[in-house]
């Protein structure tokens, strides 16, 4: 009996080393794929470093984008309200002239009306004057007719 017993003690030994070597050929793998993920998770967070400072970059490079894009849009907006300015002064001035027109057409009206009262006037003058010519013919033909009467 305790040669048996014996027997399953070194039986029990040989299986305890047997589970001994296989736990640490376990720990080992463990071991071996947690330095591995050690490995990976510093790869990685050097990737990641290299990626977040390339998105701060672009970002940057966004934002001055965007920030020059704004000033674009301003620099439209400052030339569209030119351009509003300028058809306002030009509405203003199409106004300026077709008044001016008007009242062009209203001094000219008022220069023929008055060119045709000038020359009714000169009309009559003339006709005064050929009349006044006729009357002096006609007392100077008098006056020579009782000049040699005399």
């Amino acid at each position: 009996q305790l040669e048996s017993a014996n027997k399953r003690i070194e039986q029990l030994n040989t299986d305890v080393q047997r589970l001994e070597a296989v736990v640490a050929a376990k720990d080992a793998i463990i071991a071996e794929k947690e330095q591995q993920m050690a490995d990976m998770n510093t790869a990685f967070a050097g990737e990641r470093s290299k990626y977040e400072g390339e998105k701060e970059e672009l970002r940057a490079e966004i934002e001055d984008w965007k920030q020059r894009l704004d000033e674009s849009v301003q620099m439209v907006v400052d030339e569209q309200n030119k351009v509003k300015d300028l058809q306002g002064k030009l509405q203003e001035a199409e106004k300026s002239i077709a008044e001016a027109g008007r009242r062009e057409q209203v001094l000219q009206e008022k220069l023929d009306n008055i060119d045709a009262q000038h020359q009714k006037i000169l009309a009559e003058i003339l006709a005064r004057e050929e009349a006044l010519k006729e009357q002096m013919a006609e007392v100077e033909e008098t006056l020579e007719k009782e000049r040699t009467s005399f």
